[in-house]
């Protein structure tokens, strides 16, 4: 996982401008780096919810 971050982050966001202000890595490549990690890494993700 750490070696697909680097390489999105140096490959998929050299042409992205963030705005202004902190960004957590996670944050900053939300969009670009979970399909890289299903392709790349295959890995699954799945937004789950809990309700009371």
């Amino acid at each position: 996982m750490i070696g697909e971050v680097a390489v999105c982050m140096a490959k998929d966001l050299e042409n992205r401008a963030l705005p202004g202000g902190i960004w957590t890595p996670g944050a900053a490549i939300a969009d670009e780096i979970i399909p890289r990690l299903i392709k790349n890494a295959v890995l699954d993700f799945q937004l789950v919810s809990e309700v009371d």
